[in-house]
């Protein structure tokens, strides 16, 4: 079993992923937010798709007591 320090890494070469993949439609980019005090991991897709503004959290990941956590994904567009 690795250690805390390991996931940290294996999370963010993992999430670095992300910042590579380029959208067909509109401006769109990812962004990583890294909370390493907190253990706390974010892929956010920001941009718009013609008038529609995109803003939503791809993958969120939490270090909790040692382990990892997948939370959430999803996009919201307005």
């Amino acid at each position: 079993m690795g250690t805390l320090n390991d996931y940290r890494k294996i999370i963010e070469k993992v999430l670095e992923n992300y910042l590579n993949i380029s959208y067909a439609n509109g401006e769109i980019e990812n962004e990583i937010i890294l909370d390493r005090m907190n253990d706390r991991y974010v892929v956010m897709s920001l941009g718009w798709e013609n008038v529609r503004r995109i803003h939503g959290c791809i993958i969120h990941i939490d270090i909790i007591d040692g382990m990892s956590g997948y939370k959430e994904t999803g996009l919201r567009t307005e």
